[in-house]
């Protein structure tokens, strides 16, 4: 991991599934958001330069611990902070990390973010243990997580 990506790790945790508008490579998406997508191929362990990723858009949710039916787009709270995400593109990742996860099923994504307490913001990388869950939610007619993926890949 570079020196740029050096932040505290939050371990949180939420469920995932799969927003089916299909998925893409790096180059279909505009190149002021490359960088931030090369850093989500990387925080996750994977190679940035690897040119097969293909970004599938995810929403993450946990009513129960974060009170956020949307983590990504909206904001959440935890302790006294405020938390949040960085950019847009945080919904958008790499489909390697979901290899071999099915309906249910558990895998990491870690996604840059920030944690504000009063004024105070501080840059933080949270650590996601994500349960697939494409049945609970909508979209839920492309059938389980597995079905999703595939289809949309």
């Amino acid at each position: 991991m570079n020196n740029q990506l050096k932040r505290e790790i939050i371990d949180i945790k939420a469920e995932c599934f799969i927003i089916p508008n299909g998925a893409g490579p790096l180059s279909s998406f505009m190149k002021s958001s490359h960088d931030d997508l090369r850093k989500i191929v990387e925080l996750n362990d994977l190679d940035p330069d690897d040119q097969s990723h293909l970004f599938v858009q995810i929403w993450l949710t946990n009513t129960d611990e974060l009170a956020s039916e949307n983590l990504i787009r909206h904001s959440f709270s935890i302790k006294n902070w405020d938390c949040g995400f960085d950019g847009g593109e945080a919904e958008y990742v790499p489909h390697k990390i979901f290899e071999n996860v099915k309906e249910g099923g558990k895998t990491k994504i870690r996604l840059p973010g920030w944690k504000r307490v009063g004024n105070q913001a501080t840059n933080v990388i949270w650590d996601i243990t994500v349960t697939c869950v494409q049945n609970k939610y909508r979209y839920r007619d492309y059938g389980p997580f597995e079905n999703c993926l595939k289809a949309v890949c």
